[in-house]
């Protein structure tokens, strides 16, 4: 009655196959969800069809035994044996298949498995189908009544059966319908028309159902699959969570009392997991309802809010620190169950975080001091140096009456120079100190551009003159800078001692004034000295260094102009940027805002 399969063992590899009708569309290779395992759902459709054999081996052989029986004496006796006969072979053919395979059946097929049980379907579709065919011709319309209506039942149950494959129940379902709605035409009355329709008609309706349990199937498989991959990612998860050490999960009741905690709370709490259900998060943790962090959980807990990352003070023997985050639970009526959180041990994290606080704090402190120690010492050195700055003067320039020895003026002189670098130092000292300490401030006024340049080329042109360089102050536009301009006037001096220092005797020091894009200024000084390494352009701004450590003894200076002339700068709204090669030479600019500068149309 009802068409059986014996799936072929599964082949390594095919070739691709045909693309097939819509009607027919199996899980073959280029039907397969990307979401599914079609091995494993093949396997199912399969199963899903053995299981149903000893049912259908019963079913097919009774409902030829019926047809024979009615039959028997009748001119159809020899045509129904021998339908009855191939009927029987392959059903119990079948079910011997059946019986051997019960016990050993495959968890993932091919799609050649389903091929298999299409060919199948085929064979039995033929053999149910040739019956009505064979034996309308000579038979009584009562024994054509029945044939038809056991022929209609097979179809039906049969397709049925084997639903889960639907293209096999497709091709079982159209034969015998199609060949019984052919053979209704043949009958000598007038309603053998309506008996083909109504033929053709259940035949849609069975394709549509097995097409629609077909799509419920796939659906189910693609939710289960879903399932088991969101279940088997969330074991990974919580694994690889509780190999974390110090995390844990918890959840409470409505009163705070702890209804789940996972193991590592008894790892790190040195108590037996038993015996911390029923408790509280702070009695275990041995803490006192004013310690750290817990006011704010239990007022969190007392507002049913969320626990977003609470730090609190764990007692007993060993003082530490937890960080608890959860979010309360409800119930379907929005009734407040509890809540489900995570904790971590941070006790390591807190006290190595509370050690760098205390190591900022006390370098801080040190850095104060220090800015102070040299505040102070500048003070405390600038005092004396002014009496041996204006006496050596007066010794050099002999302004009391000659000096005996003629060289004790050369003397003089070489004191009073030195004196005059030395206040220049302590005077770098005393203003990085003062930037560093924020009590620098600028005292905003009007000046042109042209005279401050004037005045820093002035500053500096002793040095220059002393080592044959020239010093070369090209055509500007006009500009007025408000500002402090004694400070932006050091800065420039700066830049152009620098210059100075760095370049070789002979050469030519640049400088200009640019107007910038955004209408900014910037005062520009062009060397072709040494140069700066890429690598040293950065570290050249902090305090007490320079490019080259050697550089101090070579050329002299303690590395404080740069550190000074970028946060006087800086003050200003604008910068130092430097643009240099080694060996070539460097490009200092001192650029101030627009906001700074008006220009002046020529």
């Amino acid at each position: 009655m009802i068409a059986t399969v014996v799936p072929k063992p599964p082949l390594q590899s095919r070739p691709p196959e045909p693309t097939r009708p819509a009607v027919l569309v199996d899980l073959d290779e280029g039907d397969v969800p990307a979401e599914l395992d079609a091995g494993r759902f093949r396997a199912g459709q399969v199963e899903s069809v053995l299981r149903h054999i000893p049912i259908v081996t019963v079913a097919n052989l009774a409902s030829a035994a019926v047809l024979l029986w009615l039959g028997w004496d009748t001119g159809l006796r020899p045509t129904l044996q021998a339908w009855a006969l191939a009927v029987a072979i392959l059903t119990l053919w079948v079910y011997a298949y059946w019986v051997i395979t019960r016990l050993n059946r495959p968890r993932s097929l091919e799609a050649d498995a389903l091929r298999t049980v299409e060919f199948y379907a085929c064979l039995f579709g033929a053999a149910w189908a040739i019956m009505p065919a064979a034996t309308f011709v000579g038979a009584s319309p009562e024994l054509r009544t029945v044939v038809y209506a056991v022929t209609l039942g097979a179809a039906g149950i049969g397709t049925l059966a084997i639903a889960r494959v639907p293209s096999a129940a497709v091709i079982f379902c159209g034969i015998i319908c199609s060949a019984l709605a052919v053979t209704a035409l043949r009958i000598p009355n007038n309603a053998s028309l309506v008996l083909a329709v109504m033929t053709l008609i259940f035949m849609a309706l069975s394709i549509g159902i097995v097409l629609s349990m077909h799509r419920a199937a796939v659906g189910h498989a693609l939710g289960t699959s879903k399932l088991a991959r969101q279940s088997e990612i969330i074991s990974l998860l919580l694994k690889e969570f509780d190999r974390e050490p110090g995390d844990w999960l918890w959840q409470t009741d409505r009163q705070g009392r702890l209804i789940f905690a996972s193991d590592r709370l008894a790892e790190v709490t040195g108590k037996p997991a038993d015996s911390l259900i029923g408790q509280t998060l702070r009695s275990i943790a041995g803490a006192r309802p004013q310690d750290t962090g817990w006011p704010d959980l239990a007022d969190a807990l007392a507002r049913q809010a969320m626990i977003r990352s609470v730090e609190v003070a764990t007692g007993g023997n060993a003082p530490g620190c937890w960080q608890l985050t959860a979010r309360p639970r409800y119930g379907d009526a929005g009734e407040f169950l509890g809540y489900n959180g995570v904790g971590r041990d941070v006790s390591n994290e807190r006290r190595s975080r509370d050690e760098l606080v205390h190591a900022k704090e006390e370098a801080e402190r040190l850095n104060q001091a220090k800015t102070r120690f040299l505040s102070v010492m500048s003070h405390e050195l600038k005092t004396p140096l002014n009496s041996i700055i204006g006496f050596s003067e007066i010794m050099a320039e002999a302004r009391e009456g000659p000096i005996g020895t003629p060289a004790y003026s050369d003397y003089a002189e070489m004191i009073h120079a030195s004196s005059l670098q030395l206040r220049n130092i302590i005077d770098d000292v005393l203003e990085i100190s003062r930037i560093e300490n924020g009590t620098v401030k600028i005292v905003d006024g009007d000046g042109d551009a042209m005279e401050v340049v004037e005045v820093a080329v002035n500053q500096s042109t002793p040095d220059a003159a002393a080592r044959n360089i020239v010093i070369d102050i090209g055509a500007a536009p006009r500009a007025h800078i408000k500002g402090d301009n004694v400070r932006i006037q050091k800065v420039l001096a700066n830049l152009i001692a620098n210059a100075v220092k760095f370049s070789k005797p002979g050469a030519v020091v640049s400088i200009a004034i640019e107007r910038n894009d955004d209408a900014g200024l910037a005062f520009a000084v062009r060397d072709t000295g040494i140069g700066i390494a890429p690598d040293d352009m950065d570290r050249i701004f902090e305090p007490f260094v320079q490019a080259d450590d050697t550089a101090a003894r070579h050329f002299g200076g303690i590395g404080l102009g740069l550190a000074i002339s970028r946060k006087i700068a800086r003050l200003h709204g604008g910068d130092i940027v430097l643009e240099s090669e080694a060996g070539v030479g460097t490009t200092a600019r001192l650029t101030l805002p627009p906001e700074r500068i008006t220009w002046f149309e020529a």
